[in-house]
């Protein structure tokens, strides 16, 4: 049985978004995942420290991610690393698909609107934007589809 979709909320985002950089970027400590979400979020002035740190206490406490390590020197002395849990892999796998499906079609939904607004406006600088926007995007979907092709065909190929 499918479980139910989350209440989507900016907390929930964070959540993922913290949990994907530890799966593809291996060991971080708060202020780094702090300062790669800020330049993420940078348009729309969403993310603050207390968010970061109140949902990396949260996913401690769940058991998603957990200590790795302390990096000495730091302004305040150090920092604590930490790395995403097997729990924390099983999350992403599972809310990360609806994220960004979700997410794309919201994307979707909103360029096609936006295209139709800006041809009706007659901004076609605008619209040259939207398609370039497009296609980087598409480009980047590609290239993550391939890596899960090449991922898939090297498993298949051990297992015969």
């Amino acid at each position: 049985m499918q479980e139910e979709a989350p209440r989507l909320s900016l907390r929930w985002i964070v959540r993922l978004a913290i949990l994907a950089l530890l799966a593809a970027e291996g060991k971080m400590h708060g202020y780094a995942l702090y300062k790669r979400l800020l330049a993420v979020f940078s348009r729309a002035r969403l993310v603050s420290p207390s968010l970061v740190y109140t949902v990396i206490s949260e996913l401690e406490k769940a058991g998603m991610i957990r200590e790795a390590g302390f990096v000495e020197g730091a302004p305040s002395g150090g920092r604590r690393l930490l790395e995403i849990t097997e729990r924390g892999l099983a999350y992403l796998a599972e809310q990360g698909g609806l994220a960004w499906r979700l997410f794309a079609d919201l994307a979707t939904m909103i360029a096609e609107g936006e295209m139709l607004a800006r041809l009706r406006l007659g901004d076609y600088g605008g619209l040259l934007n939207i398609a370039g926007d497009a296609a980087s995007t598409a480009e980047r979907f590609q290239r993550i589809a391939s890596k899960i092709l090449e991922a898939r065909k090297g498993e298949t190929e051990e297992a015969t």
